[in-house]
């Protein structure tokens, strides 16, 4: 069996927060899509102040893609080489 990713993919996210949008309870919400709660919270509250956001700023609702995008990640820094001179 392969192994589980140790984060949750941009489409655990967009069942999550489609179900909280169809009136589905958090907690059911969670178990259904298989998601540990306290990640379901993060989830939830990060849309949220996306949604915040945009009404803040009179920004069209966002789309449920805008959502549920992971942030990019920094990476580790590139390795400055002697070829490069610097």
């Amino acid at each position: 069996m392969a192994p589980k990713h140790p984060y949750h993919t941009e489409a655990d996210k967009g069942a999550l927060l489609s179900r909280i949008d169809n009136g589905i309870d958090l907690q059911p919400a969670t178990k259904r899509a298989g998601i540990p709660r306290a990640t379901a919270q993060r989830i939830k509250k990060h849309s949220d102040d996306i949604q915040i956001y945009n009404d803040s700023h009179n920004l069209p609702p966002p789309s449920i893609h805008d959502r549920v995008t992971i942030k990019p990640k920094s990476g580790a820094p590139h390795i400055i080489s002697k070829i490069s001179g610097n």
